[in-house]
């Protein structure tokens, strides 16, 4: 069970890392237009 649950700590950490970064892209791109 535990294994189970650093699996999913890791999982979590890692979609939320694409979240950051997705959102970043989709700040700059903004940025960049004006």
């Amino acid at each position: 069970m535990k294994k189970y649950q650093r699996m999913h700590l890791i999982f979590i950490r890692q979609y939320l890392k694409q979240i950051v970064e997705y959102k970043v892209d989709f700040v700059v791109g903004v940025l960049g237009v004006f």
